[in-house]
């Protein structure tokens, strides 16, 4: 299994200047994997992810607001390492 570690770019907090959750650490097989239980686990609708390097990924996620739809882009650190 692999951690991967889920915090908020920095322009997604000025959306409304909230965000559901701006840090999280899921234990998956998979960035698909992970994407989909973080989108569970915080009430959100995973739209997609972009691979940026080997372990690093930016993923998208969208929910309802109270007036309107918000868009979050969380950058994704993967760590194999089980040294946390």
């Amino acid at each position: 299994m692999k951690k991967f570690v889920f915090y908020l770019h920095p322009k997604g907090e000025a959306i409304n200047h909230h965000s559901p959750v701006f840090f999280s650490v899921i234990v998956s097989n998979s960035i698909e994997q992970a994407a989909q239980k973080f989108s569970i686990l915080y009430e959100s609708v995973y739209c997609g992810l972009l691979k940026v390097t080997s372990n690093k990924y930016y993923v998208y996620f969208s929910r309802n607001g109270p007036h309107n739809e918000e868009e979050f882009m969380y950058i994704v650190i993967e760590d194999q390492e089980s040294n946390f």
